[in-house]
């Protein structure tokens, strides 16, 4: 994986020397451009991810990866605070009821939002949410099933205890 901006700087160039190949852009217009560089790699059927591997010394695996999970999520931010709060609720909702959060939910999900975000922008942030939010709900019950224990022993502590004085009385 890239660790300085020198090494993006590096792919970006081969990615774009590439592309410069098979388009009308310069290899200038498309680094100077990160999202018409985007929009390029996206237009392409076939993209010689391997090819690029190689010549950067990492798997086809690799730089796919940092391109669609990294580059791009950087080149297109985050989601705004509100559209993440709508984001919680609904997927909270739907964890309540049992909704299935298939790719209907999701579509649906997006309608809700202020804005059409990029793919990856979106499934990183609907992700993350519905990981976090499943992870306190499972803290929520590990906690009361823990209160739920203590009260139980207690009701049993204080049973045996009325038994006891019971018997030698």
């Amino acid at each position: 994986m890239p660790r300085s901006t020198k090494d993006v700087q590096v792919i970006l160039k081969l990615i774009a020397k590439y592309l410069s190949t098979i388009t009308n852009f310069t290899v200038d217009q498309l680094l100077n451009d990160h999202k018409l560089l985007d929009l390029q790699v996206c237009m392409q059927l076939k993209f010689p991810w391997h090819y690029l591997g190689s010549q950067l010394d990492m798997t086809t695996q690799q730089i796919y990866r940092w391109y669609f999970d990294t580059f791009q999520r950087n080149l297109y931010g985050h989601m705004d605070e509100a559209d993440m709060k709508i984001l919680k609720q609904q997927i909270s909702i739907a964890q309540e009821l049992g909704v299935d959060m298939d790719l209907k939910f999701q579509t649906q999900l997006k309608s809700q939002l202020s804005k059409q975000y990029q793919r990856n922008v979106f499934t990183v942030a609907f992700n993350n949410t519905k990981r976090t939010l499943l992870k306190k709900k499972a803290l929520k019950v590990s906690k009361n099933q823990g209160l739920m224990n203590f009260a139980e022993n207690m009701v049993q502590n204080n049973f045996v205890d009325l038994i006891r004085k019971l018997q030698y009385q």
